[in-house]
C-alpha cells in the first residue's frame, strides 16, 4: 500500500515544484499574472491557472504509468529475481534517464528544440523523485 501512495503522491508534488513553479518566478517577482491572453488578479488565480494550462493532473498520471510503474518493475526484477538491491545512485541514474526520455518525447511532439535548462529540470526531477521514492519507499521495502 506504501508504494501504491508514495508512487502516486510523489510526482504530483514534485512535477509542480520542479517543472511547473520554476516557469512562473519571473511573472510572480513582476506582479505579471498573465497565461496566454488571461489575466488573473490573484497569484493564488495565477498559480491555479498555470497548473491547468501545463495538462495537470493528466501528465502526472502519463509520467506514473509511463515511468514508475517500468522503474519499479526494474527494481522489483533486480530485487527478487537477482536477489540484489538497486543502489540509490543506480535509482537515481534510471529514473533520471526514464524521465529526460518521457519529457523530451512528451516535448517533441510540439517543438524540435529543448533548451538545455529543460533536460536539467528533468534530471532533476528524477533525482527528486527517485530520493523521495528511496526514503518513503524502499527503505521500508526492502528490509
Amino acid at each position: 500500500m506504501r508504494k501504491f501512495i508514495f508512487n502516486l503522491l510523489i510526482p504530483f508534488i514534485t512535477d509542480t515544484l520542479v517543472v511547473v513553479i520554476p516557469s512562473m518566478w519571473s511573472n510572480i517577482l513582476n506582479n505579471n499574472y498573465h497565461v496566454y491572453d488571461t489575466h488573473y488578479d490573484s497569484l493564488w488565480e495565477y498559480f491555479i491557472g498555470v497548473i491547468r494550462n501545463s495538462g495537470y493532473p493528466e501528465s502526472i498520471f502519463l509520467y506514473t504509468i509511463s515511468i514508475l510503474v517500468p522503474f519499479q518493475l526494474i527494481k522489483d526484477f533486480f530485487y527478487k529475481i537477482k536477489n540484489n538491491k538497486l543502489s540509490l545512485f543506480l535509482k537515481c541514474i534510471i529514473l533520471s534517464i526514464l524521465t529526460v526520455i518521457f519529457y523530451t518525447f512528451i516535448i517533441s511532439l510540439y517543438t524540435t528544440e529543448i533548451p538545455l535548462s529543460t533536460l536539467i529540470q528533468f534530471i532533476a526531477l528524477g533525482l527528486i523523485n527517485a530520493i523521495l521514492l528511496f526514503v518513503f519507499v524502499d527503505r521500508y521495502t526492502e528490509k
